[in-house]
C-alpha cells in the first residue's frame, strides 16, 4: 500500500490465499519474523468499520476528506 500524497510505502499490504489453511500456515510461520530489517506483524483482515466523516465545514455540514 502506498501513501497517496508521498508515494512511499505505508508499511503494510494485503495478501489473499487460496484457502484458510494456507493463510494460517503463513500466519504461523511469518508473524514476528524479521524481513529486510523490519519485524513482521501478521493479522487476519477484518471488514472496514463504518465511521462518521472526519470534519465539518463552516456551515456545519459534515464532509469526508478527499
Amino acid at each position: 500500500m502506498l501513501d497517496k500524497t508521498t508515494g512511499k510505502s505505508r508499511g503494510f499490504a494485503f495478501v489473499e490465499f487460496a484457502d484458510a489453511e494456507a493463510a494460517q500456515r503463513a500466519l504461523d510461520q511469518l508473524h514476528n519474523q524479521e524481513f529486510q530489517g523490519r519485524q513482521l506483524t501478521i493479522n487476519v483482515a477484518r471488514p472496514r468499520e463504518e465511521r462518521p466523516p472526519r470534519w465539518e465545514n463552516d456551515r456545519g455540514e459534515r464532509r469526508a476528506r478527499q
